[in-house]
């Protein structure tokens, strides 16, 4: 989803960064400039690399985990921003260099995704076709099926799953 809103409003040259092959290849078909398979390359070198040894301007973090945020921090740029997405679990607590913040003029947001506005722009996005959420849905399920749905999701044996009502 990022990928595509990134490149919506103007982003050149997106990189995205997973572990799991089915992720990146939806993420070159929905316009990724770049792959990185975190698993067996150095993700913070490789960014390096593609951005001229800067790092990039904006930093999307959307996994939720410690160690992804404190990565995202590092692959920003001097004077970029840093995006956390990915919720991690209450009471999580992570490291960032503090002199990388103040002097590097790094600018770190929270984001809270659920909002009835955001809501409403992704609907409109959706439905207007500028947004292809198709390759994003990766399985289909039953309404009873929710939980064993959103358990897939987080275990990351999918990507989106639709859920569908049963049938009459």
């Amino acid at each position: 989803m990022h990928i595509q809103l990134a490149k919506m409003t103007g982003a050149t040259n997106v990189i995205c960064i997973d572990v799991k092959e089915e992720r990146l290849k939806t993420a070159s078909e929905v316009g990724a400039d770049h792959v990185i398979d975190a698993s067996k390359e150095n993700q913070l070198n490789k960014v390096k690399e593609l951005t001229n040894g800067l790092g990039a301007d904006v930093v999307i973090e959307a996994v939720g985990l410690p160690q992804t945020w404190e990565s995202a921090v590092e692959m920003t740029r001097k004077a970029g921003t840093t995006i956390l997405f990915g919720g991690c679990p209450s009471g999580t607590k992570i490291t960032i260099d503090t002199e990388r913040i103040h002097y590097g003029d790094l600018t770190i947001k929270g984001i809270f995704h659920h909002t009835p506005r955001s809501v409403k722009r992704a609907y409109e996005l959706i439905t207007s076709g500028m947004f292809k959420g198709k390759p994003l849905i990766t399985g289909k399920m039953t309404l009873p099926k929710l939980e064993q749905a959103l358990r897939l999701m987080i275990e990351g044996k999918c990507i989106k799953m639709a859920i569908v009502p049963d049938a009459f």
